[in-house]
């Protein structure tokens, strides 16, 4: 993110430049948050996987009872789902500082 506010700032600022830098400034900052979205898309199977290893190894090894599994896995579930919803929040900033930038330079480059 601060390469994004980094690029849109040297192209609100500079005068100097050809205009162009604080484009790809800004569009590698898209890249590389977009690059941190992926790495949440391909951990989350990780993490879905790891809850369910964690029920069975809890019944497995007697730290729970059948009757204690239930709640403990809706703990687990939702600590799963915070990995999705952490994800999806990560593809909606992906895709805000994606249309962000090509909107402001797009403006701009008509003028």
């Amino acid at each position: 993110m601060p390469l994004v506010l980094i690029g849109l700032m040297i192209d609100l600022f500079a005068t100097t430049t050809e205009g162009t830098v604080g484009f790809y400034i800004a569009l590698s900052g898209v890249i590389l948050y977009g690059s941190s979205f992926l790495f949440t898309l391909v951990t989350l199977p990780v993490e879905f996987n790891a809850s369910r290893r964690a029920k069975k190894m809890l019944v497995k090894e007697g730290i729970l009872t059948e009757d204690e599994l239930q709640g403990a896995s809706k703990v687990l579930s939702a600590a799963a789902l915070t990995y999705l919803s952490s994800m999806l929040v990560s593809l909606v900033y992906f895709l805000r500082f994606f249309v962000m930038v090509l909107t402001i330079f797009g403006r701009r480059n008509r003028r």
